[in-house]
């Protein structure tokens, strides 16, 4: 990774060079940052911490070399966030896809399925309240617009149908204009 991050600043030393999207970090790296999906509790102690004692602990954060933990002097980015699962399908109660995911025949999320758009609202708006309340995170990314093969993750479904409801869009965008 510092490797290539040096060939990287090579070719522009003047734009900001992450070495590894939320995965293990090396010795080089302008950013920190780390993914966090559907685990609000989990997300509101890292980002505490983060503000509170300037640390940063996430899981595939650092490698077993205890020189490369976070010592506060670079920003830190959640580089993906949210996975919250509208699916129209029926969601299975257990997932063959891992621990913290939900399923259905064709689709799969993060967490436990959003029972309807308004509880996938809801769920949006507590995320997004507390990333806007941290002091020290420097950016996020929502993940995703829309529904990507198996992810029923989105806004809009693959076909780029909405999933949503007018009124539930508009408290989207409330939401995003609140926090801006």
């Amino acid at each position: 990774m510092d490797a290539v991050y040096g060939f990287t600043k090579t070719l522009d030393s003047t734009r900001p060079c992450v070495e590894s999207s939320g995965g293990y970090h090396g010795h080089s790296t302008d950013l920190f940052d780390f993914h966090c999906y559907e685990e609000l509790p989990a997300l509101k102690k890292i980002l505490r911490d983060l503000d509170e004692n300037g640390t940063l602990e996430s899981k595939l954060l650092y490698s077993q070399d205890e020189n490369l933990k976070y010592t506060g002097d670079v920003p830190v980015n959640l580089s993906e966030c949210g996975g919250i699962c509208l699916s129209r399908g029926k969601i299975a109660e257990t997932s063959t896809v891992g621990e913290g995911a939900v399923e259905s025949e064709t689709t799969w999320g993060y967490g436990k399925g959003a029972s309807d758009g308004d509880d996938f609202v809801e769920r949006y708006d507590a995320l997004m309240k507390t990333i806007g309340a941290s002091k020290k995170l420097s950016g996020f990314c929502y993940t995703q617009l829309y529904d990507i093969e198996q992810e029923c993750n989105g806004f809009y479904d693959y076909n780029r149908a909405d999933k949503l409801t007018p009124a539930q869009k508009q408290r989207i965008k409330e939401i995003n204009d609140s926090i801006i």
